[in-house]
């Protein structure tokens, strides 16, 4: 009796090992699983404030900038001190966006092409007013188009294409893709 009251206890004891292990175990993959998820949804936040706090001022004043620029290019010479202020406009945004990278840059893989897009700017808007205004709608849009590509690869570096809820997936793609594309379409009308 003694004996069957042994394994008894030594049967419950091996059970009560094996569900405390398999609850360690299913606990480590569901902290794995929801670190996982915190980190996408951490990344695709960052990527929504980028495009959203950041690029999507600097496109609007870029093409805000192409408009007086072509104003002033074709004749009328009061928008000049327009066209400055808007360069001053961009470059404050362009700041903003330095901040934003100089923190979140490096985790996003974005620093290296958003240096190129503060080049590109530098060098047109060096030359803005040596171009003609059909030469300044052509570098603008190339610019521009530049912009948009650069909107695209954040919106892949944070993750935000790859969202799996086709709502907010369709929602995401509007806002950072549909929409920008149709203000340039809009604006080049």
């Amino acid at each position: 009796m003694k004996r069957e009251f042994s394994l008894s206890r030594f049967l419950l004891t091996v059970l009560v090992v094996l569900v405390i292990c398999s609850l360690s175990v299913l606990g480590y993959f569901l902290n794995q699983k929801l670190t996982h998820e915190e980190k996408v949804i951490s990344n695709e936040l960052l990527g929504n404030e980028y495009i959203h706090r950041h690029l999507a001022g600097f496109l609007e004043s870029v093409q805000q900038h192409r408009g007086l620029t072509t104003s002033y290019l074709s004749g009328n010479a009061s928008f000049k001190e327009y066209c400055l202020a808007k360069q001053i406009e961009v470059e404050s945004v362009i700041r903003n966006a330095d901040a934003f990278e100089l923190s979140y840059g490096g985790r996003l893989g974005t620093t290296e092409n958003w240096k190129r897009i503060k080049a590109r700017w530098q060098e047109l808007k060096g030359r803005v007013f040596s171009l003609s205004a059909s030469e300044n709608i052509s570098e603008h849009a190339e610019f521009i188009r530049q912009t948009l590509a650069f909107f695209s690869y954040v919106t892949d570096a944070s993750g935000l294409s790859l969202d799996s809820n086709l709502r907010t997936y369709y929602l995401m793609r509007l806002i950072t893709s549909n929409l920008p594309y149709l203000s340039e379409y809009l604006g080049q009308m």
